[in-house]
């Protein structure tokens, strides 16, 4: 194990974006900008600010890279996002789409001007490197970054420090982080030092790091000097890492400065709270759990039901029904969430959006109905369409559709015919739609130069009124019944809150006076009450306020229209909805919910990819990188700020009727060229130096890869020292990552630990029989082995491979022994005695086959499990050795005999979560192989070990666990191994301390039993197993401020049998990674 690798490698179907798209580049001075068919008025945009940000950027962080920076601009997903990273080279990837209204992003004057400085940001910063360090980038290249081996706020807070100063916007000015911050200062749930990278399981988790990261640098930066970051980071960047450079950058130490600011930030909230008291805090009765996420609070039109969505962070997301009241709440729906609903007419059904993976690609919107009780029908496929709105005659929906940072409305019919009424080529942003009661008009919140207003359109998508016009985020417009009133939440007072508008005067009114944040009005049809969403420090809930108009406070009338003039005197529904009878119970109930829910955020068990990632495949050294690789069982990223995540890897559509985004043409003012993937791909931009736990010592390694900016190409090389075998490895590896399926072949060397040699002796005077002795020295299985491959994902749940497999067995004996401070190191092989005892040798020779997988994999996690839940891994390989294609051993006379072999090996593993406790999982393993035709000495399985699946060591590939054995006790041709845990949270710790490299997040435990046997001969699948139980204890810990380490210390014993006895000290043991 080495920190530097992985701090070097830290913040990563078939191809990495679709293989449809068709791909150019514009060069500017310093970046060159990727971009497909469709976005080229986006390409030109960004080259018009670039240079400008860059000039600005750099002239303040002092810094310049050699090299330019590549842009990748992509439209492959509906949620607002981007990332930068250095390895590579320096890259910045930005997902077109704009912010909705109700994000933390979404106060921007330019989206592509503030992603752009917030990720340039990065790209500077962390790029940043001086004095001896480098010297070191001289040698090792890119991978040499200590400005990236930070916590996280340092990182990230910078970039939203930098976007809210070098912008007119900006996170550090939006009143939603200022909420977010607001609430946990006066409800006592302010953060300490050590959780501000945000990887506690609680809200607001990742935003820590951008919100609060943000307003300390700030704050340290408006009392020690506005050029206090940039000397940090040349300090730094010249630098130990880890040694983080405050006092020499600032002058005391980041725990003091930040209880300065903790003091600061408390005096400006309770400021706040003192200013809002005295006008009065509105009165209103919460509906939901506390510790729930909640959002989308919408009455039915009978006034009857109460439909929303929760996600907490035991039993993920699911939507509820409810009476109008919050009371009898049941989960209606499960896998999951929106932040919006639109109920029909006749308030049976009601729809939704929700994200889903389309194509492999793609992570779109797409609309969905859901009848009461009944069953969830899909209404677009792939058409990127959210926020549906029922017409007054629930025969049609109006839904947002989105492309290139172009929001439209469209109308989708009973026939799911989507047709579309407005044309943006300005990155219009819509959100939020609702008809009239007439339905004559649509009051919708719509985004345009730099603002965010409530807009009323035709509903043949025609402008007919700008209703507010100021630089308040006005959002969520909602009709009274009766059409006289039009609410909405707004944020002109600083926080959120819900107004209104009497549309025969025009003037507004504020409806409720908080101190945290009010969204999302939802009146009942008599207009006696009102649901709204709320925020608390867990995240978000559900309220019910009753209206009384006398408490209303005006606000003025509405601005003076300009262009849409359009009068909003009111017009009567046509047909008054029929209200049903209020509920005969007020008191809110919580129905304990112990059912398990998928959440939108699913994970696998983390297993290695033969070929791909593990040690020697092309991928190893960038999976950890950021972005999407196109791996089998790999899910798209998505923005996780919102409490409902992203969708199930379950929820993938394949659509032949997509469009496609064509080529079109451009006045571009740079020059532009085809993509050629050859600039980016070579040279090799470093050498990757890694330490790593092998049975008897330590491996060293320094290796090196390479991909192109679209990751259709990946290669890697590597050259590795073994101590215990002084084995000097090697190995070159390379992908075709652009289509479907991947294709990878590599070669590499390595070495296997086996027994002691023996020697034979003469027969003594007398005796008939030679005599065997055991020697010193350990037989070492040299492996050189070639693959080649290839992996098709079928979906994201199956997966499909076929390979070729190359093994040249040789034996290699260490030559030489030094003692290095008392670690033995070893070099050079001896070669085998020559009165070796050839029965006792491991199989020597050269196996070759041919063979293919299976494999199924469907899972969940949530923020607090300590394993995968309700999660099912599949997975089935056979491989064929044949002469026919070079497959050989050497006999006791070192003859060359055919070796054939059939070898069918296939397991299935179940992590079930216990109904009535959360997060308490019972895990079950099931595997066997079966080999049949000529017998590997030693066996093609090898049982026993308490090792489990960790990226941090190396073992052969034949090795099973059994705990309560020691290593590879066993051995044969075909074996079985069943496994039975039952884990359980012990301890939720969730605490860093100060800036220290280390957090801990959690403890569990589990008790297990293992069993299983390894045999060569059929008829001995009967014989006695080994049996092995025991007990283990696991925490869960971040290290190198991103790092996720998981260390498992267990004992474990043989209750039979000659495994380890219990009480004997070779039953503990300590690993890192889990078990299975």
């Amino acid at each position: 194990m080495l920190f530097l690798f992985y701090f070097f490698c830290q913040h990563v179907f078939a191809a990495a974006y679709d293989p449809k798209l068709t791909w150019r580049v514009l060069e500017t001075p310093h970046f060159h900008i990727h971009f497909h068919g469709g976005e080229e008025q986006l390409a030109q945009e960004l080259a018009d600010m670039a240079e400008d940000i860059y000039v600005e950027m750099s002239t303040e962080l002092l810094w310049e890279p050699d090299q330019p920076t590549q842009v990748v601009l992509v439209d492959n997903t509906d949620s607002a996002n981007g990332y930068a990273t250095y390895l590579p080279m320096n890259t910045i990837v930005i997902f077109v789409t704009a912010p909705e209204g109700d994000s933390t992003l979404s106060l921007y004057e330019n989206w592509n001007d503030a992603i752009f400085t917030h990720e340039l940001t990065h790209i500077l910063h962390i790029d940043t490197v001086s004095g001896i360090p480098k010297s070191f980038r001289t040698l090792f290249g890119k991978i040499i970054a200590i400005n990236g081996l930070a916590p996280g706020w340092i990182i990230e807070g910078q970039a939203t420090l930098q976007e809210t100063r070098h912008t007119n916007a900006g996170r550090g000015r939006a009143s939603i982080p200022d909420m977010i911050k607001r609430v946990a200062t006066l409800e006592d749930d302010f953060p300490p030092l050590g959780n501000l990278e945000g990887f506690q399981a609680k809200w607001p988790r990742g935003n820590l790091r951008y919100l609060f990261g943000q307003d300390f640098m700030q704050y340290v930066s408006d009392h020690y000097g506005e050029k206090v970051w940039t000397d940090w980071n040349h300090q730094y960047g010249g630098g130990i890492p880890y040694v983080l450079p405050a006092k020499q950058s600032i002058g005391k130490p980041l725990h003091i400065l930040y209880e300065e600011w903790k003091s600061d930030i408390h005096a400006r909230y309770q400021r706040v709270r003192t200013n809002i008291e005295q006008i009065g805090i509105s009165n209103y009765t919460i509906l939901t759990s506390p510790e729930q996420n909640c959002m989308g609070g919408r009455i039915s039109p009978d006034g009857s039901k109460l439909v929303y969505s929760c996600n907490d962070p035991e039993t993920g997301g699911s939507i509820y029904l409810a009476n109008s009241d919050g009371s009898e709440a049941k989960v209606e729906t499960r896998r999951a969430f929106s932040k919006y609903f639109s109920w029909r007419k006749d308030s049976k059904a009601y729809a939704y959006s929700g994200s889903r993976i389309v194509n492999r690609f793609n992570l779109f919107n797409d609309v969905y109905l859901r009848t009461i009780s009944k069953r969830t029908q899909m209404l677009t496929r792939g058409k990127r369409a959210r926020d549906p709105v029922f017409d007054p005659s629930g025969e049609q929906l109006l839904v947002v559709t989105n492309e290139a940072q172009n929001n439209q409305l469209s109308t989708l019919t009973v026939d799911q015919t989507l047709t579309q009424h407005t044309n943006n080529t300005d990155h219009t942003q819509y959100s939020h739609p609702r008809y009239s009661p007439d339905g004559t008009r649509i009051a919708v919140s719509a985004w345009h130069n730099g603002q965010r207003d409530i807009w009323l359109y035709t509903p043949q998508g025609e402008a007919v009124r700008r209703i507010t016009h100021d630089h308040a985020i006005d959002l969520h417009p909602t009709w009274s019944a009766d059409g006289q009133t039009l609410y909405f939440s707004s944020d002109r007072s600083g926080i959120f809150n819900i107004y209104a508008i009497d549309l025969n005067t025009e003037h507004v009114y504020q409806v409720t006076n908080v101190l945290c944040g009010a969204f999302s009005p939802s009146v009942d049809p008599t207009e006696q009450n009102m649901i709204f969403t709320y925020y608390h420090k867990n995240g978000f809930g559900i309220a019910l306020m009753p209206i009384s108009k006398d408490n209303w406070t005006q606000q003025g009338a509405l601005p003076i229209p300009f262009l849409y003039d359009e009068t909003l005197a009111p017009r009567p529904p046509q047909n008054p909805i029929q209200v049903a009878p209020s509920s005969s119970q007020s008191k809110v109930q919580y129905k304990e919910k112990k059912s398990k829910n998928n959440s939108s955020s699913t994970i696998i068990p983390q297993l290695q990819y033969d070929g791909l990632t593990a040690l020697h495949g092309p991928f190893h050294y960038f999976t950890n990188q950021k972005g999407y690789w196109g791996l089998p069982h790999e899910t798209p990223s998505w923005d996780d700020e919102g409490p409902g995540g992203g969708p199930s890897i379950e929820q993938e559509i394949s659509v032949d009727n997509i469009k496609d985004s064509e080529e079109q043409s451009f006045n571009f003012r740079y020059p532009i060229r085809r993509y050629n993937p050859l600039p980016t791909l070579l040279p090799p931009r470093f050498i990757s130096p890694g330490i790593y736990s092998t049975t008897f010592g330590l491996l060293f390694s320094a290796g090196t890869a390479g991909t192109d900016i679209l990751r259709r190409h990946l290669y890697s090389a590597s050259a590795s020292y073994r101590t215990d075998s002084g084995f000097l490895g090697w190995g070159f590896s390379y992908a075709y990552n652009r289509k479907i399926p991947v294709y990878s072949f590599g070669v590499y060397a390595y070495t296997v630990p086996y027994g002691s040699i023996y020697t034979s002796n003469p027969p003594s005077l007398g005796t008939w029989i030679p005599s065997v002795e055991e020697t010193t020295d350990r037989y070492w299985d040299k492996r050189i082995r070639a693959y080649a491959q290839v992996s098709y994902a079928m979906t994201p749940l199956k997966s499909i491979f076929a390979r070729w497999t190359g093994t040249h067995r040789s034996p290699w004996v260490a030559d030489q022994e030094y003692n290095l401070m008392g670690f033995p190191i070893r070099f050079g092989d001896k070669g085998l005695p020559d009165n070796t005892h050839r029965p006792s040798l491991p199989t020597r020779g050269f196996l070759s086959s041919i063979g293919g997988g299976w494999r199924y994999v469907r899972g969940s996690s949530y923020a607090k499990s300590i394993s995968p839940e309700d999660t099912r891994l599949i997975s089935i390989v056979g491989e064929v050795h044949s002469p026919w294609i070079g497959s050989f051993v050497f006999n006791d006379d070192d003859e060359i005999e055919p070796f054939s072999q059939l070898q069918l090996t296939a397991e299935w593993r179940e992590y079930r979560s216990l109904p009535w406790l959360n997060n308490h999982v019972i895990a079950l393993k099931g595997a066997a192989g079966i080999g049949a035709g000529s017998i590997q000495r030693y066996g093609a399985y090898r049982l026993g070990g308490s090792f489990g699946e960790s990226g941090y060591y190396t073992l052969p590939d034949e090795w099973r666990a059994l705990r309560g054995y020691m290593s590879a006790s066993r051995s044969g041709n075909s074996f079985y191994l069943g496994s039975a845990e039952y884990r359980l949270p012990l301890l939720y710790l969730d605490r860093g301390y100060r800036t220290w490299p280390i957090f801990l997040r959690n403890l569990s435990a589990s008790a297990f039993v293992d069993v299983g046997h390894a045999f060569d001969d059929v008829n001995d699948i009967n014989q006695v197993p080994l049996l092995g139980m025991g007990a283990e204890i696991t925490a869960r810990i971040i290290v190198s401020w991103g790092q996720p380490l998981s260390i498992r210390s267990g004992y474990a014993f043989a209750p039979l049998g000659d495994g380890i006895p219990l009480g004997h000290i070779a039953g503990f043991y300590s690993w890192l990674g889990g078990s299975f």
